[in-house]
């Protein structure tokens, strides 16, 4: 077991120059690279003057195409891009991600929902209605750093976890975090509109740095963030979570639908 975990983080540096020759750009210039190199050898020095016009078009248009590449965005719903998020690599660490919601409405006493991630082969669609009362619960296999995120409905992104009773995003092994859990004096209650809502997990054996000021960045709209202001808190939430070795960070993450 030892040998093939060992073999496994120590092909991560392999697996991750592979998926950088697959980017666009490269394969672009590769490409082009080639064609000049076949053009000295079929035409010799005669070629000069045409491999310099050409080595001057590639450079015009890989700087054109970088520019469009940089400020492209990586995906319109700035919550599909949350739940897409992962390490891409199995590591020893493992996350448990799910919510307890009580119906709306439900008499005292009520069996409550249980919502829990699974794999995207078995992903379903949960419904929960507005005025359901919800409490998010996550356990891991390691000790290690936690941030909890959600994007309601309405498209405003809520760090979750660290917060401000619990600064703290340390969490032990076995120990289950529940937010919120019986100490705080408020409940998360479901409010309209109805749609999609997202709440990803992120554990990592490393200290994660994101915080509640990193995600406040962009202009307020009325009512809440800006769908621009929520995308670019996701743009900071992708760049940390590059940041972190692949094979010592992992992710759950669970999708409800609000209804009326």
């Amino acid at each position: 077991m030892a040998d093939s975990r060992t073999t496994e983080v120590a092909s991560t540096p392999l697996r991750a120059i592979i998926e950088r020759l697959q980017h666009p750009v490269l394969l672009f210039s590769l490409g082009i690279a080639l064609v000049i190199v076949s053009g000295f050898q079929l035409f010799g020095e005669q070629a000069n003057l045409g491999v310099g016009a050409l080595l001057l078009v590639f450079a015009a248009g890989l700087g054109v195409f970088a520019l469009m590449e940089t400020r492209r965005p990586t995906g319109t719903d700035p919550g599909k891009r949350l739940s897409a998020l992962g390490p891409g690599v199995s590591g020893p660490l493992h996350v448990r991600l799910w919510l307890d919601a009580e119906a709306a409405g439900a008499a005292a006493g009520s069996r409550s929902i249980r919502i829990e991630a699974a794999p995207e082969a078995q992903a379903k669609t949960n419904l929960l209605r507005i005025g359901s009362l919800v409490r998010f619960n996550v356990s891991v296999s390691h000790n290690c750093h936690l941030t909890l995120v959600n994007i309601g409905t309405d498209g405003n992104l809520a760090l979750l976890f660290p917060n401000e009773r619990h600064g703290d995003n340390r969490v032990r092994a076995g120990e289950t975090v529940s937010i919120p859990d019986d100490a705080h004096a408020f409940r998360f209650r479901l409010a309209p509109p109805p749609g999609i809502d997202r709440v990803k997990a992120i554990v990592s054996l490393d200290p994660v740095r994101i915080t509640a000021a990193d995600l406040s960045g962009g202009q307020d709209a009325p009512g809440g963030r800006s769908r621009a202001g929520t995308a670019r808190a996701v743009e900071v939430i992708e760049r940390e979570a590059r940041r972190l070795d692949p094979a010592r960070w992992a992710e759950a993450h669970v999708e409800f639908e609000v209804t009326p």
